[in-house]
């Protein structure tokens, strides 16, 4: 963290306190473990590194236990600006069943399980590379023995496997429960090397709500949870290499005097995501290696989760946003429409939720009152991010297997503080005259009109 990001800025020499990357010591998560030696070799190896990282993608696809919802949208990538990843529809992963059909070839998680003497050639057979060239058997194979012997997550497919193998089909189920310990693990009791499933046959008196339940065979898909602690790391396994947990609902705040009264007892999803994005030396710093990856993990299941999450709350509390007073229904009433059944039901999105109708209006509205009080603006100032500004290059020695172009975030923290600099110098300091009053918005740049009075 930068001293100008602590929240205690009227401190000039006490000890600086910082609220972004845990909450002020609230918040400690157990530390992330170090990259796999194969994996941190083949993203630095001479010959196949830049390869690898351009297809990273396509690779974790291939071992991906899960499949992603949605319709990626590639026309936007022409090649005359930087890599975009866009998807289109509502965003989810699903599971299968653990063996394909019948004529089906098998795919994400059941290629752990179903035809092993030829997983190499069956997870090789429906890639599909943009330059058309052929993937590099030799990395597959080293990522296949690396998740054999780090990931957590393939025991419990690889003991199916084996009831196949040696037995007739059965009807078996994995199950993996949501419930967590306070250590994190379920049904935790003391230090043991073992990592086990539960394969039951019968789930009538088991509550399987966000659990994740995976039939022998089954014709349909299952939806899985957005704060099951194995999503993350069944959908990024290049990312998650040994299957740790990732955000769960039940992870408890640590007590400090700070937060004694404080009456939330359970760490949100911001909150988790936002200590897991902060560079700690003492920590390992696989997902931030992933590139590509690394910005689709964070896009589309870290963010979207986040904002599905905030969604949701504006859709169950429309009496707390007292959606009457905005409703359709009553304009068509005064309208003297006696019919109401072309009208559709909406749900409000308050102007605190940024990018909505509200909010541009509001916004809008403020910067025209501002103008029909004052008069005309005396300065329309822009301002942009520069990847090579000292800060960020000074930051990324810390990440000497990091690209700038990789680290969103890290711009944006720096974009952030050169913003308020800014806004400062204009406000305070006077540069431009005596501010009597601005008028700023900030999407993917920042703009800002400013009245002064010279």
């Amino acid at each position: 963290m930068w001293k100008e990001e602590r929240v205690n800025k009227n401190v000039v020499r006490g000890t600086p306190e910082f609220s972004t990357c845990c909450g002020k010591g609230q918040i400690k998560l157990p530390k992330a473990p170090p990259t796999p030696s194969y994996l941190y070799q083949v993203y630095n190896d001479p010959k196949k590194a830049k390869k690898f990282r351009k297809n990273i993608r396509m690779y974790n696809t291939m071992f991906a236990f899960t499949s992603m919802g949605g319709k990626v949208d590639h026309s936007i990538n022409n090649g005359s600006s930087p890599y975009i990843y866009r998807l289109n529809g509502q965003n989810h992963h699903v599971f299968g069943s653990l063996i394909p059909n019948e004529g089906d070839d098998p795919k994400f998680c059941q290629l752990y399980i179903y035809d092993t003497e030829h997983e190499l050639e069956n997870r090789l057979k429906w890639v599909k590379v943009d330059d058309g060239k052929i993937v590099d058997s030799e990395i597959v194979k080293g990522l296949l023995d690396m998740l054999d012997s780090t990931n957590e997550l393939v025991p419990f497919f690889r003991m199916a496997r084996d009831r196949f193998k040696d037995e007739p089909v059965q009807d078996l189920k994995i199950v993996m429960k949501v419930s967590r310990a306070a250590s994190g693990r379920e049904n935790f009791i003391g230090p043991s090397n073992e990592v086990g499933a539960i394969m039951v046959g019968d789930l009538e008196d088991t509550c399987g709500e966000r659990d994740i339940i995976i039939e022998s065979k089954s014709n349909g898909l299952e939806r899985i949870s957005d704060i099951h602690p194995k999503l993350m790391a069944l959908q990024y396994p290049l990312l998650f290499p040994n299957g740790e947990d990732g955000y769960h609902d039940d992870i408890p705040y640590s007590l400090t005097q700070k937060n004694s009264a404080k009456k939330r007892e359970r760490v949100t999803m911001k909150e988790y995501y936002s200590y897991r994005l902060q560079v700690r030396h003492d920590e390992g710093n696989t997902p931030r290696l992933g590139g590509r990856l690394f910005q689709q993990y964070i896009v589309l299941d870290a963010f979207s989760a986040i904002e599905q999450a905030r969604l949701w709350w504006f859709r169950t509390h429309q009496t707390t946003l007292r959606n009457d007073l905005y409703s359709n229904i009553s304009k068509h009433v005064r309208d003297g429409e006696d019919s109401s059944s072309n009208v559709g039901k909406g749900f409000i999105l308050p102007a605190s939720f940024l990018g909505s109708k509200r909010y541009m209006q509001e916004n809008f509205q403020d910067a025209l009152a501002v103008c029909r009080y004052i008069g005309h603006p005396d300065i329309f100032l822009t301002m942009t991010t520069n990847p090579l500004w000292d800060e960020i290059v000074q930051m990324m020695k810390h990440m000497p297997d990091c690209l700038t172009v990789d680290c969103p975030d890290i711009i944006a923290r720096v974009f952030k503080l050169k913003l308020d600099q800014i806004v400062d110098d204009i406000k305070k300091k006077s540069y431009f005259g005596v501010c009597v009053a601005s008028k700023s918005h900030c999407t993917y740049f920042f703009t800002c009109i400013v009245f002064c009075k010279y």
